[in-house]
């Protein structure tokens, strides 16, 4: 499915977009054991499910799908990074 979908690469995280304006706005967020212990794949998810919930905006009329790259517990550079990721599509 990651392979219908547009791949914007960031330095923390890929973005996945995929555009289905019959559809309400979804995400997924896809974390791997190499990120680390469960609290830290954990803490990743609860940023980024933070991020989606305070700016919906961003991803009105799209799937999206977060897959994680690298750890960072800094929510103000990932929201910059996603905010950035987003633009781009």
């Amino acid at each position: 499915m990651l392979k219908q979908g547009r791949r914007i690469a960031g330095r923390n995280i890929n973005l996945f977009v995929f555009s289905q304006p019959q559809l309400d706005s979804r995400f997924a967020v896809i974390v791997p054991r190499r990120i680390g212990p469960a609290v830290r794949r954990n803490r990743m998810k609860r940023l980024l499910r933070e991020i989606y919930r305070l700016h919906p905006d961003w991803f009105e009329g799209k799937q999206v799908v977060f897959s994680i790259k690298r750890f960072t517990d800094n929510y103000h550079q990932l929201e910059k990074e996603v905010q950035q990721l987003v633009k781009r599509r």
